[in-house]
């Protein structure tokens, strides 16, 4: 398949105090309650992609970004990112006047917002929004997955996204959140164990086979989670820079931690890149 540099949109998110009260990352202790919602959402699969495929990763070209409104991040933020970007802004219609009226307000480059109208549930749209991929026509598609939250509107997403865009839409139905999935853009994917766990119905060589067929994902590294708390998804501890690079924490060697982040470490020195050879890995102390 030739190389494709084509402008791509990928879903962003940072961190940021929410100016209202706003669904966590992690579950509340009413939706651990009704986790339950979560199977009733899936079972959408569709046949998978035309092979081969290629899923596109987090640090390539893009030509947009996705945010929700209300925000959990700054305007000004925003405003930077539509000097040179579309800002894909998911609101409901009862709220867009109000939107347009902080973003235009806030300096926001109106001529570059998309506003896709629709009711959400949060505004992590890096967990819930689209994953994108080059298929073997060398078309550009959404490949959706069942959003691990029970969010149904959150989980609408990536379909209101592919009829916004007018691309090809496919559905793995796998459980999973896209801060728990990383890849290096050449086939190679990785995630923490949490999403052997999060789909009771299939053993591990399902899920294998399933980010196979309709990601091109071969092979897929699943990790043990260092952290052991929190929301186990890789992207608190790891990012992929390129196809041979990879970034992992640091901690002091006094860190409860220390142990089991060196491990991931060792994992990454004992499997090889895209290419057979050894991952420059980088470390940020944290």
């Amino acid at each position: 398949m030739k190389k494709l540099f084509l402008p791509i949109i990928i879903t962003l998110l940072f961190s940021a105090e929410p100016t209202q009260k706003e669904l966590p990352i992690g579950f509340t202790p009413e939706e651990w309650e009704n986790r339950h919602i979560i199977y009733e959402m899936g079972g959408r699969q569709t046949d998978p992609p035309a092979t081969p495929i290629r899923t596109i990763a987090e640090f390539e070209r893009m030509e947009g970004v996705l945010v929700r409104y209300p925000l959990g991040i700054s305007t000004a933020l925003i405003a930077e990112m539509s000097v040179d970007a579309t800002v894909f802004c998911l609101v409901s219609s009862g709220q867009q006047n109000s939107a347009y009226n902080i973003f235009s307000n806030g300096g926001v480059n109106m001529d570059n917002v998309q506003f896709v109208i629709g009711a959400t549930d949060s505004y992590w749209t890096r967990d819930y929004g689209p994953w994108w991929v080059v298929d073997g026509n060398e078309t550009i598609a959404v490949v959706d997955h069942t959003y691990n939250r029970p969010r149904p509107n959150d989980n609408q997403v990536p379909g209101r996204m592919s009829d916004h865009l007018n691309t090809d839409y496919y559905d793995s139905d796998l459980i999973t959140a896209g801060g728990n999935f990383m890849t290096n853009g050449l086939n190679i994917g990785a995630s923490t164990t949490l999403t052997y766990d999060e789909n009771p119905g299939l053993n591990n060589s399902e899920i294998d086979a399933l980010y196979e067929e309709y990601y091109g994902i071969n092979p897929y590294f699943a990790i043990e989670d260092p952290t052991g708390s929190y929301i186990e998804h890789i992207d608190t501890w790891a990012k992929f820079l390129s196809p041979t690079k990879v970034l992992i924490r640091s901690v002091a060697e006094s860190h409860n931690q220390y142990d089991e982040i060196e491990s991931t470490v060792e994992y990454f020195e004992s499997h090889a890149n895209s290419f057979g050879e050894p991952w420059e890995i980088f470390r940020v102390y944290t």
